[in-house]
């Protein structure tokens, strides 16, 4: 899975057990909603009910079902939209991390990776002067 699918997954509905969820209610509809219009936001409002439920009964299966249904819808927007990982990103940095508690912001973590192939052909298939780089980092990642 994408990790910031994941992260903005997890996120999405960890916030959205608290008393900040409205604060990032219109941030996540105005940046979900180009994706999947009004019944987006009629489902983060629904996901919200759900999950206000679940604390209320104690029920931690009804989250983690929420969990994994954001996490296939937002899967499914990223396929068909690959410049929404820009929106993700957004979402976790400036909207969902930032109303977490300060002892679960630290769950998240930066992972990227860049990679780099550099060559000169040459006649005969062979590549000379080329180079290869990896860089990897962390990225916003929930660790279980």
């Amino acid at each position: 899975m994408e990790p910031r699918v994941e992260a903005v997954g997890k996120a999405l509905v960890e916030v959205m057990a608290t008393d900040a969820w409205p604060r990032a209610f219109g941030a996540c509809a105005e940046a979900l909603a180009p994706m999947g219009g009004d019944e987006i936001v009629e489902r983060l409002i629904e996901t919200r009910a759900r999950v206000e439920d679940a604390h209320a009964r104690g029920d931690d299966e009804i989250e983690a079902r929420c969990v994994a249904e954001w996490l296939h819808r937002l899967t499914e927007i990223l396929i068909r939209e690959p410049g929404f990982a820009s929106v993700l990103q957004h979402l976790l940095n400036e909207v969902l991390t930032p109303l977490l508690a300060p002892s679960e912001r630290g769950h998240y973590r930066m992972i990227g990776m860049t990679n780099r192939v550099e060559g000169h052909y040459v006649f005969g298939g062979d590549i000379h002067g080329g180079s290869i780089g990896q860089s990897i980092g962390r990225d916003q990642v929930r660790d279980s």
